[in-house]
């Protein structure tokens, strides 16, 4: 079986459901001059190299473009695209976490990883254990503080340029109501930003997005007000969250993209208990071992890793509170076409820092 045949086909049952692209989608910074100028220049793929600054680019069909590529992975909110050898300079990426894991010398390189069923039992009686924290009166507005990093790559002329972005997310959640986030991006550098003080420090940025999404919207997730404490009935909500049955992603990288979503909201103990419990139910699920996360906290890991053996995601949680930490995307090999020279690879990571209670949908919570 041609890897590449399945992989564009894969590519093509995500894309299928959202072409075309509803116009509603297209708000806030993607509707005025300056969001569509970025969005004709992504489109663009120039006859000979990247155009001159003014230059346009010529556009290709969003089918054209899919089928000229090898892989296509749609991943955390990331879009890569995998195209030939750039021939670029090697991109720097944020250093793999060291995990521990007996019996395993290099765990986050291993493909084959011991079940992490009893490490997400073990985690789900902690969380449960853990006092409720229902909001204060007065104080319905649910706020949480992430350092993130993602590997940002545009493609033009069949090859691909990638850059890291580091940015600092402020999102407010009103119970059952709309969500409010505000992003401050730094620079793209060309080397790895992986301390948390250095990304603490983009805190201080102007805003680079500021967006309101209304109650339907999945930018935190579904609301946590409506999910089940059953396991079985919160697998279900959280696998029609998102329209899994148009797609052929696997049920766990479906349920952890959505639980690290969801995380963006404040959870109570008790339904982080259930979320572990589901996971625990998905055969696929890997033990990674401990960790210390980018912020210097203990973790216990677990994780997915593709069929393939390329990409795996893993979400790190407290062995304290049984509370989600952080998450962190990566490859495990090059699939073809990135400047990445040293694998694993890290493409993209959240480190969940403050979550709590507030009266308003602008002040943060100290």
């Amino acid at each position: 079986m041609n890897p590449f045949r399945t992989t564009i086909d894969h590519t093509r049952s995500l894309l299928g459901p959202a072409n075309p692209v509803p116009g509603d989608v297209l708000t806030d910074s993607w509707s005025d001059p300056e969001g569509q100028a970025a969005y004709q220049r992504i489109v663009s793929t120039p006859a000979q190299g990247t155009p001159a600054a003014g230059q346009p680019g010529r556009r290709r069909p969003l089918a054209a473009t899919v089928a000229a590529t090898t892989v296509v992975v749609v991943a955390a909110g990331l879009l890569t695209v995998w195209l030939r050898p750039s021939g670029a300079s090697p991109t720097a990426t944020a250093p793999p976490l060291r995990y521990t894991l007996t019996g395993v010398s290099r765990p986050a390189a291993a493909v084959a990883l011991p079940d992490a069923r009893s490490v997400l039992l073990r985690l789900a009686r902690v969380a449960a254990s853990q006092p409720a924290d229902p909001p204060p009166r007065g104080a319905d507005v649910g706020y949480v503080l992430t350092n993130e990093w993602f590997m940002s790559t545009a493609v033009a002329g069949g090859v691909a340029q990638s850059t890291i972005i580091p940015h600092v997310d402020q999102t407010w959640s009103r119970q059952g109501g709309a969500v409010r986030q505000v992003q401050r991006t730094g620079r793209p550098v060309a080397a790895a930003v992986s301390s948390p003080r250095a990304l603490s420090q983009l805190a201080g940025n102007a805003p680079s997005t500021v967006a309101t999404y209304p109650p339907a919207a999945a930018a935190a997730g579904p609301s946590v007000r409506g999910l089940s404490l059953n396991p079985a009935r919160l697998r279900a909500q959280l696998l029609h969250a998102f329209p899994y049955e148009h797609t052929d992603w696997p049920a766990s990288y479906h349920l952890i993209r959505i639980i690290t979503d969801l995380n963006h909201q404040v959870v109570p103990p008790a339904l982080e208990a259930t979320l572990w419990q589901v996971l625990a139910g998905q055969r696929d699920m890997q033990n990674m071992g401990t960790v210390t996360d980018r912020a210097g906290r203990p973790g216990d890991a677990v994780a997915f890793t593709d069929r393939q053996g390329v990409e795996r995601l893993v979400l790190i949680i407290s062995p304290s509170s049984g509370r989600l930490i952080g998450w962190e995307d990566m490859f495990l090999r090059n699939p073809g076409g990135l400047s990445i020279t040293t694998y694993p690879a890290v493409i993209g990571y959240v480190s969940f820092l403050t979550n709590g209670w507030t009266t308003n949908m602008t002040t943060p919570v100290s």
